[in-house]
């Protein structure tokens, strides 16, 4: 099951009353994510708000980038439609696959790059036994659903964090991306993918648009580039759902998402 659409905003707290006012105008049911943000994904829920402590339940290792971000404290409001006169991101399917992924030597320079050791909170690097715990139990609903191996949902979390921050290190200095002409402003370039050690050779008249690394086994806390946290430069990224987001919204595991700002 897919959406056509989501769009996502940030607000006040003290905003919240009179959208939820405008919402309850609308046929559809305002609903309260609980554990995870990416519950708001789910595509039978026309609209939804996220309150800032749900940041800091299930994902709250996770939730430290929303806390170092300029929209801590701030209400997340995903709804099926715009919201007029509000700036934010339009989620959308896409159809897009990388040709290439990067390999164990590139993913330790990405996830060891200056511009992401400056950016990164302290306290995404704190893993403890509830980070583990929590994604032994996310990764054996994967199995459940038929959506990992046993040898996937096995996998050692400290095995795979390397993987968890070159891809979030991708969305701040991309070496991995695909390049839209902003003169034709649809067409993609096909150009390839840039390595680590190429650095940013990208052309003056291309829009970057980088994506995420891996499958959704090997990727975390996808909400920080679903809701632009991270990335929030460029006016357009693709990523892939996150293991909770799979599970908590019953969409596709591997599927690319566009991320536009509107």
């Amino acid at each position: 099951m897919l959406f056509e659409c989501k769009y996502a905003y940030f607000l006040g707290p003290e905003e919240l009353p009179g959208v939820e006012a405008g919402l309850k105008g609308r046929p559809a049911k305002i609903y309260r994510a609980r554990r995870m943000v990416c519950e708001l994904l789910h595509p039978q829920r026309e609209a939804g708000i996220a309150l800032p402590e749900v940041w800091n339940k299930n994902c709250r290792r996770q939730g430290s980038w929303y806390r170092a971000s300029s929209h801590n404290g701030e209400v997340l409001v995903v709804t099926g439609f715009p919201l007029e006169g509000r700036r934010g991101v339009k989620i959308a399917p896409s159809d897009f696959q990388p040709s290439r992924r990067p390999g164990p030597e590139e993913i330790r320079l990405l996830a060891r790059s200056p511009a992401y050791s400056k950016v990164k909170p302290a306290e995404w690097d704190r893993i403890d036994d509830f980070d583990r715990e929590q994604s032994r139990l996310l990764r054996q609903g994967l199995l459940k659903l038929g959506l990992a191996t046993p040898e996937e949902s096995g996998e050692a979390f400290d095995s795979v964090f390397p993987g968890h921050c070159a891809n979030h290190a991708n969305f701040i200095e991309p070496h991995f991306f695909i390049e839209k002409e902003k003169k034709v402003g649809t067409a993609l370039s096909g150009r390839p993918e840039r390595e680590p050690a190429e650095g940013l050779p990208h052309e003056r008249n291309n829009q970057i648009i980088p994506y995420s690394l891996g499958s959704t086994l090997r990727v975390c806390s996808a909400c920080v580039e679903l809701f632009d946290l991270l990335g929030d430069q460029f006016e357009e990224k693709l990523v892939v759902l996150c293991p909770g987001a799979v599970v908590s919204t019953g969409l596709p595991p591997d599927r690319y998402f566009s991320v536009t700002k509107i």
